[in-house]
């Protein structure tokens, strides 16, 4: 799989999707994916589709803010990467979930559970967070 579709402005646009390999992640990946027992080719296809959504993404969110000053509306287009899309597609059928969308949080159980609630697998649960008061920075 070879999509290129590069944003002129981003330096190291061309330079990943020439040689994917030199990533810094590249390494990290390439141990998940083993040991999720993914084929080699489909990773590698799978690598190129997140490299390109990354790349995309600058060009996509500026789309969303030239078309509306609405939030929402802006935050809906933006999840539009047809890279990420194809990714999930890729990915989901490696995987045991019933639904094609994750999602990933910050912020804790009740932004975990919302999450599920709304039918996006869990891909870890958050630890137990402190709910006393912030200690003070040290000085």
């Amino acid at each position: 799989m070879q999509r290129t579709e590069n944003s002129p402005d981003n330096p190291l646009a061309g330079h990943y999707s020439r040689t994917p390999v030199a990533h810094p992640e590249w390494g990290t990946y390439q141990e998940l994916i083993q040991a999720a027992g993914i084929p080699q080719d489909e990773a590698d296809d799978a690598w190129q589709l997140l490299l390109g959504g990354i790349d995309s993404q600058g060009e996509i969110n500026a789309d969303a803010a030239a078309r509306t000053s609405n939030r929402q509306e802006q935050r809906e287009l933006r999840m539009k990467n047809s890279w990420y899309e194809q990714f999930v597609e890729m990915m989901t059928k490696h995987m045991e979930l019933e639904t094609p969308t994750m999602a990933l949080w910050a912020g804790g159980d009740e932004v975990n559970d919302y999450a599920q609630q709304k039918g996006h697998p869990r891909p870890a649960r958050s630890p137990a967070r402190w709910r006393g008061p912030r200690p003070s920075p040290r000085r």
